[in-house]
């Protein structure tokens, strides 16, 4: 009987190995017939003030003994120029991860900010000094209108972040149109969309003397659907397997199942920002050990350090009526991100800090979750006495400091 990570090692590689030879038969693009009909012709579509969303979920499996982790990835990048060429994006990658896969929350990573050009045609033009997004140019569009079963080949890019050491490589990406369908959208709304699926093969050889790396070769296949009408793709879900061959000759495997779910909208101004701010504050004015207030990333519920007994992660008895509060709030806003951040003061080691400031975290984030929220939006990460809201001499201060706050991200 096999494992659940056995099964998914089996559907990674069929859909590496056996999908890219149905779908491209040929080595050739295919000719068509100028005389048939246009169907659709695809470009990016992003203007000043958009918000481009991209919400993905990996699947991983590291090493032939296929140990597990999940990853999730949500990318927010604001149009901040634009012209008849395409669009200049900045934003910000926030990643989150668990291990083992499948099993309990996400816990927060690493974020990574960045500046780049996306073109019409769909081809990045991004600075050396920024390590996102990393798979760069997909997909890229020709210029002219499509028909379903047309093939097209455009070139892309993949980045591998090393320690000490980034890599790029160049990829010809080969594309065809399969023809208009029907998906669902993050939200489970059925969307008309049009089908796209690509493949591109690794075989890079890294220059010698940097880093522990020889040979990254690898093969990836993605099935996408793309919004004519909204210009931006609504889903697509991609399959990559890596094989690292080492300087020391031995060979690393890791393979990749990620889902992505994309979104366009108009930012928030700093006059709506307010009013959700004014609107929280009013609901929950009766609420104790309970503050609200508004940062540059959206607006914070504080909860009171009261909630827990001196070094505990348990939450007191009177903290479920202050969470139940929390909750009617975050119920009104459901597609908005969720980050709960615990907060210490100075006193006690930073290592402590650290864990103490997790565990609680975790802690509002498991309560909210048992209340019936939904925990796909929510993370957690503990920062212990490293991001404090008053000054840690007085008493008054340090209570200021042993906080957990809820983040609804407008930004």
């Amino acid at each position: 009987m096999l494992t659940d990570i056995q099964d998914m090692r089996i559907r990674l590689l069929t859909l590496v190995f056996f999908l890219p030879a149905a779908i491209f038969p040929q080595e050739q693009p295919v000719s068509v017939d100028p005389n048939t009909p246009a169907k659709s012709a695809f470009q990016m579509q992003l203007e000043k003030d958009d918000v481009l969303i991209v919400r993905k979920e990996q699947e991983i499996l590291i090493g032939r003994s296929g140990a597990g982790r999940d990853e999730r990835n949500r990318i927010v990048l604001k149009a901040v120029e634009s012209d008849e060429n395409g669009a200049t994006m900045e934003g910000t990658f926030l990643t989150y991860f668990r291990m083992p896969a499948g099993r309990g929350a996400f816990q927060k990573d690493r974020d990574y900010h960045s500046r780049f050009r996306i073109l019409k045609n769909g081809q990045y033009d991004v600075p050396d000094r920024y390590i996102m997004p990393n798979l760069r140019s997909l997909p890229s569009f020709p210029a002219r209108p499509l028909t379903p079963g047309e093939v097209w080949e455009e070139p892309g890019m993949e980045t591998i972040d090393l320690p000490g050491l980034k890599i790029k490589i160049p990829l010809q990406v080969r594309y065809k149109y399969v023809g208009p369908e029907t998906v669902k959208d993050y939200y489970g709304k059925e969307r008309r969309a049009h089908k796209i699926v690509f493949v591109y093969e690794l075989n890079h050889k890294v220059v010698p003397g940097n880093g522990p790396v020889s040979i990254i070769q690898g093969r990836s296949t993605d099935e996408m659907w793309f919004s004519e009408e909204d210009g931006i793709p609504v889903y697509d879900v991609q399959t990559i397997i890596y094989r690292f061959t080492m300087k020391d000759r031995t060979e690393r495997e890791s393979a990749y199942r990620i889902k992505s779910w994309y979104e366009k909208i108009r930012r928030i101004t700093p006059d709506e920002k307010k009013t959700m701010t004014a609107d929280i504050k009013q609901e929950v004015e009766d609420a104790k050990n309970l503050t609200v207030r508004e940062t540059d990333q959206g607006v914070v519920l504080d909860l009171n350090n009261i909630l827990f007994d001196v070094d505990s992660d348990q939450l007191r008895p009177e903290a479920l009526e202050t969470l139940e509060a929390v909750k009617k709030i975050l119920e009104k806003y459901p597609n908005r991100e969720i980050r709960i951040q615990g907060h210490t003061d100075n006193t006690g080691g930073k290592k402590y800090n650290i864990d103490l400031s997790t565990r609680r975290a975790k802690s509002v984030l498991n309560r909210l979750v048992e209340q019936g929220l939904n925990g796909d939006r929510m993370s957690y990460k503990g920062f212990g006495e490293t991001k404090p809201v008053a000054p840690n001499d007085t008493e008054e201060g340090r209570a200021q400091n042993r906080r957990v706050e809820i983040l609804i991200v407008t930004e």
